[in-house]
C-alpha cells in the first residue's frame, strides 16, 4: 500500500524508486502476489484516476513488471481482460510504435528477445479484442513486427510486415496515419529482404 501512495505523486522519480522497494519487498513476502501485482500496475498506469499521464518511465516500468510476470509464470495482471489494463498497457505501446512512432524509448526498457516475449505474452495474436481495449490487427502488426525486427527474428518480422500490407489494402485504409505505416511497413520489407 505504501508503494502505491507513493506513486499517486505524478512525475516524481524518486517516488519511483521508492515504490518499485516496497512493491518487491511485498512480492518478496509470497503473501498475496496476485493482490500485490494488481496494486502495482494499477499505480504504474493510475488506473484509479481518469487522468493519462504521460510518464515514460512508469510506462517502461510496467513493460517491466509485466516482463517479470511472464518469466515467474504468473498470471497476466488480474483485471486484464476487456477493462483498462488491457487499454492502457496496448495505449503505451500503440503510441510509442503507431501514433508517435517513439519505439527508441519503450525498446529500452527490456531486452529486445524479453521484449517481443512479453508483449506477446500480453497481447496473443488469437485473442485481439478490437474496441475492447485491443488494437487493431493493422496497428497489432506493425508494433509486432518492429518487435521481431529488433530482437532478429528477421523471418517473423518480414511476415508482419507483408500481412501488414495485405491488412492496408485489404481494409483500403487512407489516413495519413495508415500511409505512413504502410511506407515504414513497405522500406522495412526491402531493407530486410536485401
Amino acid at each position: 500500500m505504501w508503494g502505491f501512495e507513493l506513486l499517486r505523486k505524478r512525475g516524481s522519480s524518486e517516488a519511483l524508486a521508492e515504490a518499485k522497494q516496497h512493491f518487491s519487498a511485498a512480492l518478496e513476502s509470497r503473501r498475496e502476489r496476485e493482490y500485490v501485482r494488481h496494486l502495482q500496475v494499477s499505480a504504474l498506469l493510475q488506473t484509479y484516476s481518469n487522468v493519462w499521464i504521460e510518464d515514460p518511465e512508469r510506462q517502461k516500468e510496467v513493460i517491466r513488471v509485466a516482463n517479470e510476470m511472464r518469466i515467474n509464470g504468473e498470471p497476466r495482471p488480474k483485471g486484464w481482460g476487456l477493462g483498462s489494463f488491457k487499454a492502457k498497457v496496448w495505449a503505451i505501446y500503440h503510441f510509442g510504435f503507431v501514433t508517435d512512432d517513439d519505439a527508441a524509448s519503450l525498446l529500452a526498457a527490456l531486452p529486445p528477445a524479453e521484449h517481443l516475449a512479453s508483449f506477446r505474452w500480453l497481447f496473443p495474436e488469437d485473442d485481439l479484442t478490437v474496441g475492447q481495449g485491443g488494437p487493431s490487427l493493422f496497428d497489432y502488426l506493425i508494433v509486432l513486427a518492429h518487435l521481431e525486427e529488433q530482437a532478429g527474428d528477421r523471418a517473423g518480422a518480414l511476415a508482419s510486415y507483408r500481412r501488414l500490407l495485405s491488412e492496408f489494402a485489404s481494409k483500403k485504409y487512407d489516413s495519413s496515419r495508415a500511409i505512413k505505416i504502410h511506407d515504414q511497413a513497405k522500406a522495412a520489407i526491402q531493407r530486410l529482404a536485401d
